[in-house]
This record gives C-alpha cells, sequence and structure tokens, in this order.
C-alpha cells in the first residue's frame, strides 16, 4: 500500500487559466508554461464540440467491455479506461486542434505526434494509487522503444513530452495536480518524487498546486515535472488523457500501437496523420500496455470462468429448444 504523504497543497488559484478566445492568449499560455511547466486553455473546443465527446464517453463507462462489446477496460478496482480516440471523430479532432497544435509546435520548437491517447474514469475510493511522478529518467525503459534506458543529459534539455488532459465535468477535489518548476530540477534518476534527492523531494512536497478546471478545459504540461492526481479523495474524476512525444528524442515511436477506426481518419491530411502517429512504431506489444492489464486482477479467472460457463448454458439452451423444434416438426409430419 502507498503510503499518505504529508504536503503543501494550492487551491483555488486561477492564474494559470488562458482564455483561447482571446487574439493574445498564445504568447501568455507559452510563457506560463515554459516557467511553471504547465498551462490550462480554456474555450479551445465549442460546447457543441464537447457534447459529442462527453455523449460516447458515458455510454462507454455504463457498462464494461466484455465478449466484444462496447465498454471500458479495468486493469484494477480504482480505475476505468478506454483508448481515447476509438470514441470517435470529435476526440480525433480535439487531439489535431489547429490551435493547440500551432501552440504545442512553438512549445516544442520541433516536430512532435501523439504517442498515447486514453479516458480515464477515477473511481475516489480515498486512497492513494498514483503518487507524484515524473514520466522520465534515465532508467526509463518500453520493451520495443529505440531509445529504451538510454535517455542522456541532450535529451533532458528538450522537451521530451508534453502531457495533455482534458476535463470532462467541473473538477476541483481529485484534480490533476502539478508542482510549479519542477519540470526544472527533476530528478534525472528516479521518476517517482518519493525517490528524489531530499533537496528536490522537499521543494515539490512544498509546492504543490492543485490544478482546478472547468468542464472542456484542457491541461497541457511537461512531463518531466512532479506531476499527478490529487489522491487521496472520495470523489471520481472524468478525463481524456494522453501525450506528444518529440520526434527528435523518439524518432517516430509512440507508446502503444493507438486504435482508431479507419473511417474517423477520412480527410486527415498527410501532416495530421502523422501528428496522429499514423504509422509510428509501437513501443510495446499491445497486450503489455497497461490499459491491457486486466488479467492482473485477482478476479479475472473467475471473470473468465463465468463467461465461458454463461455461454456454454447458451449453447445448451439454444439445443435444446432446437430439440423441441425438431420434435415437433417431425410429429405434425
Amino acid at each position: 500500500m502507498l503510503k499518505k504523504v504529508k504536503y503543501n497543497l494550492r487551491k483555488n488559484e486561477t492564474y494559470y487559466v488562458y482564455d483561447c478566445k482571446d487574439s493574445n492568449f498564445e504568447k501568455k499560455a507559452l510563457k506560463q508554461i515554459r516557467s511553471e511547466g504547465f498551462v490550462v486553455l480554456r474555450n479551445l473546443i465549442s460546447e457543441d464540440h464537447l457534447n459529442k465527446i462527453i455523449k460516447p464517453v458515458d455510454q462507454i463507462l455504463s457498462k464494461p467491455n466484455i465478449g466484444g462489446n462496447l465498454g471500458y477496460y479495468r486493469k484494477d478496482i480504482f480505475k476505468k479506461m478506454y483508448d481515447a480516440l476509438l470514441l470517435g471523430r470529435p476526440v480525433i479532432d480535439l487531439f489535431l486542434n489547429k490551435k493547440m497544435l500551432i501552440f504545442l509546435k512553438k512549445y516544442f520548437n520541433s516536430d512532435f505526434y501523439l504517442a498515447e491517447a486514453n479516458l480515464k474514469y477515477d473511481e475516489g475510493l480515498d486512497h492513494v494509487y498514483f503518487p507524484m511522478h515524473s514520466d522520465f529518467d534515465k532508467n526509463w525503459a518500453m520493451p520495443l522503444a529505440s531509445r529504451s534506458s538510454n535517455l542522456g543529459a541532450e535529451d533532458f534539455k528538450k522537451i521530451i513530452g508534453c502531457g495533455i488532459m482534458v476535463y470532462l465535468e467541473d473538477t476541483t477535489d481529485g484534480a490533476f495536480c502539478y508542482s510549479p518548476g519542477s519540470h526544472k530540477f527533476h530528478d534525472l534518476n528516479n521518476s517517482s518524487v518519493e525517490n528524489w534527492n531530499e533537496v528536490s523531494r522537499n521543494k515539490v512536497y512544498q509546492n504543490i498546486l492543485r490544478i482546478e478546471g472547468k468542464k472542456g478545459d484542457i491541461v497541457l504540461f511537461n512531463d518531466l515535472g512532479a506531476h499527478g492526481p490529487e489522491q487521496p479523495v472520495k470523489v471520481h474524476r472524468k478525463v481524456l488523457l494522453g501525450d506528444y512525444y518529440n520526434k527528435d528524442v523518439f524518432g517516430f515511436e509512440a507508446k502503444t500501437a493507438i486504435p482508431v477506426y479507419l473511417s474517423d481518419l477520412s480527410n486527415l491530411n498527410n501532416e495530421q496523420l502523422e501528428i496522429l502517429g499514423a504509422g509510428a512504431k509501437a513501443m510495446s506489444y499491445a497486450e503489455d500496455y497497461h490499459t491491457r492489464h486486466f488479467n492482473r486482477m485477482k478476479c479475472s479467472k473467475m471473470v473468465f470462468r463465468t463467461f465461458t460457463s454463461l455461454v456454454y448454458l447458451e449453447k445448451l439452451r439454444f439445443k435444446f429448444f432446437n430439440f423441441l423444434r425438431i420434435i415437433k416438426s417431425s410429429k405434425l409430419s
């Protein structure tokens, strides 16, 4: 069990929010993310666009993925997950939003692409299961990645990756947290903040900001900074999560193969397809990606047996009634 850590949590601040309807938002937002490692973009997409995303999200979260039906995935008791791009074209259009891509191009100062994308629903079980962390250290590894265990000092001088989180409902308790400026002093030897050197660890724990947001707000953040959801909390959280990777660092390799309906890619140009990660090499096998780990839950074998048994009973039921029809038919003849 992960221990609860005492830290100073800042709340109810909005200085990091920039309205995309403001013609001058880009310059101010870039200054914010470069300085503190994160920024919130508001009104990037319309209410209608957002509703077209939320409708299939709620449908997916209403039932589990069993036997091929559309539904959420489970890897543990703490959250439900789903492949974000399978939610349809509105989600794809979000990750390819023109204003945001122009912003990211200036932030990365190089080419980038989508390396992973998920829907995540945190249950709010009053437990710490995902503590503050950085996404990369010198020991970072993915089984099929060309750069596994080979991120060097020069790589850490670049924007290695930029995370994206989209709030699908107004969120305060359980919101995304970030330690402002920690992308500049992260520990290259450890991704878990608990294992950072004492000076850096204390700087993080003394200054963690809860990034509260409205429905539709988009959080962009430097992956190297200390971040994670507020935990423990008793309320749920519903978000889209993704990560854009720097091509200069990773070449063109996605964290995993990202599922998508081919029909949803119609009318996208070559540049959009490349940013979406089309054709990128996968850094891991699909079955090794964390959202596919239901079989590691203690209840999984029972679920598999129960499902198989119920299908078997359906077969017996079919055979029984088919047998009755044959008898009835033979009597009539």
